[in-house]
């Protein structure tokens, strides 16, 4: 058997299948825009977010169903952090000061938070 070690999302151990990321495979590339397409690309961030969360809340029910409450409450958490406005104020104030995509942005702000945990 082997032993994998990780960042919990949940306490306790937990012992079955796991499914391995390579982070690399998910690099965000950094691309600019234009500084006249700032308004633009609020509104792509919003429409992500708003996308986005309703995918998480929609697993969290179907999940909730399927095996407790406390387990959908796992991806109820991702969603209000999807729904941050913190978080939100911080990828926007990358997009209209440094020019970078939505995804770049956030791909920035995510790495913040996991690089002081790990």
């Amino acid at each position: 058997m082997e032993v994998y070690r990780g960042i919990p999302v949940y306490p306790g151990v937990v012992i079955g299948p796991a499914l391995l990321l390579d982070t690399e495979g998910y690099l965000i590339p950094q691309r600019s825009i234009n500084s006249s397409e700032v308004t633009e690309e609020f509104e792509r961030l919003r429409i992500g977010i708003r996308d986005a969360a309703i995918e998480v809340r929609s697993n969290q029910a179907i999940i909730a169903d399927k095996v407790g409450t406390q387990y959908g409450a796992i991806l109820g958490a991702h969603a209000q952090m999807i729904e941050d406005p913190f978080l939100r104020n911080e990828i926007e104030s990358l997009i209209s000061k440094s020019y970078f995509t939505a995804e770049y942005a956030l791909s920035l702000v995510m790495r913040k938070p996991i690089k002081e945990i790990t």
